[in-house]
Formats: structure tokens, C-alpha cells, sequence
């Protein structure tokens, strides 16, 4: 519309300044004034036209501000919700990293526990070790030691018995001995006897007999 307007009133100008110059002229003085009427009505009406142009555009360019202002301002409301949105995500990201953080922290420190717990069992069971060694040593000293005395006394035992049995065997000596002294006894004892009842042989003495009581 302003592109028409502003044609109509180039040709205006352009008419109006041609009938001036025709008015000069006595022969194209009253076309020229009939021509410049209708070129300064034209202008005139170019010129209304070309403000009511300028109107529509400042109105069309105020309603397409009020446009692009709005939509500027729904942009920028929806970049400002975005972003809000964004940095609610980072924030509950964030939060996740720090607690995933803090368990990864207490797990690390409950490892350590248990590798603490299971250097304590390890010692422990290395000392229990130890112990059971040194008592099946013990053990095994104890046995020796046992078996050692164990030969010992059957040593003992079968010197006792050999012991007991030249016991035996001198009593059965020592029997056999007392029970020959007896006999003796009894055979010197009836020796004794028998030369006890015999009678005494006479002693014969010169110039007599004398008998022996």
C-alpha cells in the first residue's frame, strides 16, 4: 500500500510540475490547469494515502511488536522454565552424585572394615596355628615320652619278672636245700640215736676188766 501511494505521488509531482511549467505556455494554459488540479488533487490524495500508510504500518508494526514481544516474552518465559527445569535436573543430579558419593564412601570405609576384620581373623587363625603346632608338638613330645616310659617299665616289668622267677627259683633252691638239711638232720639225728642204743664196747685194762657205764 505505501510502495502505491508513494507511485501515485512520484506521478503527481511529476504531472503538477510538468502543468507549472505548461502555464507558461498561453496555447497549454488552460489544459495545464486543468492538469494541475487533477495532479494537486492527486497529490494531495497520494499524500493522505501515504499517511494512512504510514498509520497501518506503525499500527501493523506496533500489533507485530506486541507480536514479537509476546512471543519474546512466551520465549524467553519458556527458556526461563527450561533453564529452571535444567537446573532442578542438575540440582537432583547433583544430590544422586553427592549420595552416590557418600555410599560409594561407606562402602569403601566397610571394605576397610572387613579387610581390617579379616586381617584380625587371619592373625588370629595364623596364632591358633601356632598354638596347634606347638601343642601337637607337645603332644607329640608327650608321646615319645610316654612310649618311653611305656618301654621303660615293661623293661622294668620283665626285669621284675626275671627278678621274681630267680626269686622263685633260688626259694625252690633254698627249699630243696633246706628240705636236703633236714634229711641230713633226720639221718644224723637216727645216727645218733642208733649210736645211742648200741652198747659201749668194753675197755679192757691190764690186771682187770672194767665195764663202761
Amino acid at each position: 500500500m505505501m510502495a502505491f501511494s508513494v507511485t501515485i505521488l512520484s506521478l503527481c509531482l511529476i504531472i503538477l510540475t510538468g502543468s507549472i511549467i505548461a502555464l507558461c505556455f498561453h496555447r497549454l494554459r488552460l489544459k495545464a490547469k486543468w492538469a494541475a488540479s487533477a495532479s494537486a488533487s492527486g497529490f494531495i490524495a497520494s499524500l493522505l494515502l501515504l499517511g494512512l500508510s504510514f498509520d497501518r504500518e506503525d499500527q501493523q508494526a506496533c500489533t507485530f511488536g506486541y507480536l514479537m514481544k509476546e512471543t519474546e516474552w512466551k520465549r524467553s518465559k519458556e527458556e526461563e522454565d527450561e533453564a529452571r527445569q535444567r537446573a532442578e535436573i542438575a540440582r537432583t543430579e547433583e544430590a544422586e552424585a553427592q549420595r552416590q558419593a557418600n555410599l560409594a564412601k561407606t562402602e569403601a570405609a566397610e571394605a576397610r572394615r572387613r579387610v581390617e576384620v579379616a586381617k584380625t581373623e587371619e592373625g588370629e587363625a595364623r596364632r591358633r596355628a601356632e598354638v596347634a603346632r606347638t601343642e601337637e608338638a607337645e603332644a607329640q613330645r608327650q608321646a615319645e615320652v610316654a612310649r618311653t616310659n611305656a618301654a621303660e617299665a615293661r623293661r622294668r616289668f620283665e626285669a621284675t619278672k626275671m627278678e621274681e622267677a630267680e626269686a622263685r627259683r633260688q626259694a625252690a633252691v633254698a627249699r630243696a636245700e633246706e628240705i636236703e638239711a633236714r634229711q641230713h638232720a633226720e639221718e644224723a639225728k637216727t645216727a645218733a640215736e642208733a649210736a645211742t642204743r648200741k652198747p659201749a664196747p668194753p675197755i679192757v685194762i691190764r690186771g682187770g676188766r672194767k665195764s663202761t657205764q
